[in-house]
């Protein structure tokens, strides 16, 4: 998680022109080397981003940097409307308005306890997307208009992909108070639940949130390319047991893995300590690293956290001290993403760890936008199959 050390927001109006630009000075976890990163657009929108830093220099270097930037900008107009400094990482307790997640999170399992559940039929599975945690809410408002939000896995309210609002505009009128929860790919939203539908389904068993958000779908969104049904494997079918090996083996060598899930199952907020009745098993592990330099021929650096260690806590708020960046190798951009930049979240999946090493196979999926927690180094697996 970058720490924000100063920053400045800018804007300008001219006509029709009405555009906002951000600069901040951001501290690398803890390392005492800083980036100087930008967003731009226009105010209302989604902000492009940017970097003057394509790897950490020092305070001073990045003040010169920051500074020249800000003066860029107020000779083309733009005018200064808010300006901050921070020196230390401040992050949110829990209250009942900001719930640490707003979702159902799964317990890993291994390879035995998978083949174990297959052959049990009183749990279903699904496919384990490769994407982001999404939950989009349909409420009305005061006036009993009807809003979309989206909400990631920590509650969060996050902007909603432009092929997301308009497959959602199209019946926004029509359908009741729903949520879903799901995973957003690339612009397709895989819906795998629902908690609400015109009443609170948090109660009921999975098996009948599931038949419900079925008929929601089938109903809503039959021929929907954005929204799409993720397919779960137990339910209604004379052999649960046949239909959920025959995916299994049909995935194992080119999928993320497969998620569990007990079929009189709650909805719960959170995760268990062990176990429960949601469960994952990864056929390849993939962790959120933190980038720590641009290198040549689209390729970064990564990184993963040391043990963050809490140092204070205040009423509202604590301070965590990350440790160390680790270094676990190079992971290259595919042609199809933008190379992100440094201090960025993303992504990575791969086989196996070399220990006091690097990951083998890195394959990049992405940038976290919406969540930017980076895993400690202690959480990855490493050839011998064990964890540090």
């Amino acid at each position: 998680m970058q720490v924000v050390v100063q920053e400045t927001s800018l804007w300008f109006k001219e006509g029709s022109s009405d555009k906002v630009y951000n600069v901040v000075i951001e501290e690398v976890q803890g390392s005492g080397m800083y980036v100087v990163n930008f967003s731009y657009g226009r105010r209302g929108n989604s902000l492009q981003t940017g970097t003057k830093t394509n790897e950490p220099v020092s305070f001073s270097e990045a003040e010169k940097i920051f500074n020249k930037l800000v003066g860029e900008k107020t000779k083309k107009g733009y005018r200064i409307s808010a300006s901050n400094t921070s020196t230390s990482i401040q992050v949110i307790a829990p209250t009942e308005e900001v719930p640490v997640s707003k979702c159902v999170l799964l317990n890993p399992i291994d390879e035995s306890q998978a083949e174990e559940l297959i052959n049990d039929d009183d749990w279903v599975m699904q496919e384990k997307m490769d994407g982001v945690r999404y939950m989009i809410e349909i409420k009305r408002d005061e006036n009993f208009d009807p809003t979309v939000k989206a909400y990631n896995r920590t509650g969060r309210e996050v902007p909603i992909n432009e092929k997301i609002t308009t497959a959602f505009a199209r019946i926004i009128a029509d359908v009741p108070e729903v949520i879903l929860d799901g995973e957003l790919v690339g612009e397709v939203f895989h819906v795998f639940d629902m908690t609400h539908m015109g009443a609170d389904l948090r109660q009921k068993g999975y098996e009948e949130r599931y038949i419900l958000l079925t008929s929601f779908l089938n109903l809503y969104f039959m021929r929907s390319k954005n929204i799409k049904l993720v397919r779960a494997y137990g339910i209604n079918e004379d052999t649960a047991t046949h239909f959920k090996r025959g995916f299994y083996n049909s995935v194992k060598d080119s999928k993320e893995g497969v998620v569990f899930k007990m079929k009189g199952a709650k909805y719960y907020v959170g995760r268990p300590a062990s176990g429960g009745d949601y469960l994952k098993y990864k056929f390849w592990q993939s962790c959120s690293c933190i980038v720590t330099k641009v290198n040549s021929k689209r390729s970064v650096s990564i990184g993963l956290m040391d043990r963050c260690i809490v140092t204070k806590v205040n009423k509202r708020s604590v301070t965590i001290d990350h440790g160390d960046v680790i270094g676990v190798g190079n992971v290259t951009i595919p042609a199809n993403f933008d190379i992100p930049k440094v201090g960025a979240v993303v992504e990575v999946k791969y086989l196996y760890a070399f220990r006091g090493g690097s990951l083998f196979q890195p394959v990049y999926l992405g940038e976290r936008f919406f969540e930017v927690s980076v895993d400690e180094i202690q959480s990855i697996k490493y050839k011998d199959g064990s964890e540090d």
